[in-house]
């Protein structure tokens, strides 16, 4: 919140035209006191001119405001300027209930699961501080971990695929299902899919996979701390359901399983058996052939298809064997694929092809380029829904725009330090 700190009234001599200039500080200044506080934030309002309109968020406002800072939060910055609250959430909770009321989060099982699961446990200590924004933080090996709302909205795809599986096939609560995460990164959404399956009552062995061993060792000790949190947080609140899905994140063994791996290698996972359920962290130009062939019958894969901007997030169903093989009704050899909303993620790529799983690039370009694809999955978003392009006002008025924004200029700097 800001407070009214002075106000003042000048007139442009070249131009004549006039302006105010307000000045706001974070804290109220004490009664009888008119020194300048040490954090200002001055809006200039100059007259309006045909075709403005008027700035939200400013009462008596003439035009769209020219701000400027000294010492000022850049989240604070925007919030004044366009007069939304862009802070990011207090807790796991808060989290889960904003990305709720923004209809990220649509499916009650995510709601659940996404509140419990504590993000800030698959984050390195120094950047804990980005637990609860939306956006995606670096985690080490040249990777992120993704934004909150992309785990999301794949963890609602699981949700509803469970629910799809368990109304029309009996026995799947007993038979149990198979999960595959491709890029499990820093193990956050594998342990989320393991919940969400086991929320809805079905038995899952679900098995986390990522080119880097050392992501992979790192997931282990995050899925163990999370689930050690879960159980405290149950503990305290008398939670028996809770205290459950904390064993299955506690109990090693063929439940929740993490593996270092090329799941594009036709070879290195062919042992395995077939999966249910595999979700995909990046985006190809067709579902990978090595993933196609660990989809069982009646299962399906969650990807982005196709190349930079244009991609979709899709599902890729197989089907079931007492449909035999014919094709027709969206069926072509054996395989349905729906398109949903625009995405934008990074590409799949073979460890064959980049050595360590990565595009070769050098430090900080791989997060900038994943950041750079987030941007881009809100922007198309936006036009989507608003028909437009979106400006820079409508993105730094979004939390999550504004946030992975300050991302991608941080680490932009950086890149271009190192050069």
């Amino acid at each position: 919140r800001l407070h009214l700190h002075s106000t003042s009234q000048q007139k442009d001599q070249s131009t004549g035209s006039s302006f105010e200039t307000h000045s706001f500080s974070e804290r109220p200044m004490p009664q009888g006191k008119y020194s300048v506080p040490s954090s200002l934030l001055r809006v200039t309002v100059r007259s309006l001119s045909a075709g403005h309109r008027a700035a939200p968020g400013l009462s008596g406002a003439r035009s769209a405001p020219i701000v400027h800072s000294d010492s000022i939060s850049p989240d604070l910055l925007v919030a004044a300027s366009l007069g939304h609250n862009t802070r990011p959430a207090a807790s796991q909770h808060d989290l889960a209930q904003e990305l709720r009321r923004r209809t990220l989060i649509k499916h009650p099982t995510t709601f659940q699961v996404f509140s419990w699961l504590d993000r800030a446990a698959f984050l390195p200590a120094d950047s804990r501080a980005s637990s609860y924004e939306d956006r995606p933080v670096p985690i080490g090996s040249g990777a992120v971990i993704s934004a909150p709302s992309s785990h999301a909205r794949l963890l609602d795809l699981a949700a509803d695929f469970v629910s799809e599986r368990s109304a029309t096939q009996a026995g799947t609560e007993a038979n149990g299902m198979r999960v595959l995460d491709v890029g499990s990164g820093s193990g956050y959404l594998t342990a989320g899919l393991t919940l969400v399956c086991h929320a809805r009552g079905v038995n899952t062995s679900a098995v986390g996979v990522d080119v880097h061993p050392a992501l992979v060792s790192a997931s282990r000790a995050s899925i163990r701390a999370a689930g050690i949190d879960m159980m405290s947080r149950a503990a305290l609140v008398g939670d028996i359901i809770r205290g459950e899905w904390a064993q299955r994140l506690l109990s090693p063994g063929p439940g929740l399983r993490m593996i270092a791996a090329d799941a594009l290698s036709p070879t290195e996972l062919a042992q395995q058996e077939p999966f249910d359920l595999i979700v995909c962290g990046g985006a190809a130009d067709a579902p990978p052939p090595a993933l196609l062939a660990l989809l069982r019958r009646g299962g399906r894969m969650v990807l982005a298809l196709g190349e930079g901007p244009v991609q979709r997030l899709a599902l890729v169903d197989r089907r079931p064997a007492a449909d035999g093989d014919t094709d027709g009704e969206g069926w072509v050899d054996g395989l349905r694929i729906t398109l949903l909303e625009s995405a934008a993620y990074a590409r799949l790529t073979a460890a064959s092809d980049a050595g360590d799983g990565l595009a070769a690039s050098g430090p900080g370009e791989t997060d900038l380029a994943i950041v750079q694809a987030e941007l881009q999955q809100w922007q198309a978003r936006f036009k989507e829904s608003q028909g437009r392009k979106p400006s820079r006002a409508d993105m730094q008025g979004d939390a999550r725009a504004a946030s992975l924004l300050s991302a991608f200029r941080q680490l932009s700097r950086d890149v271009r330090s190192q050069k």
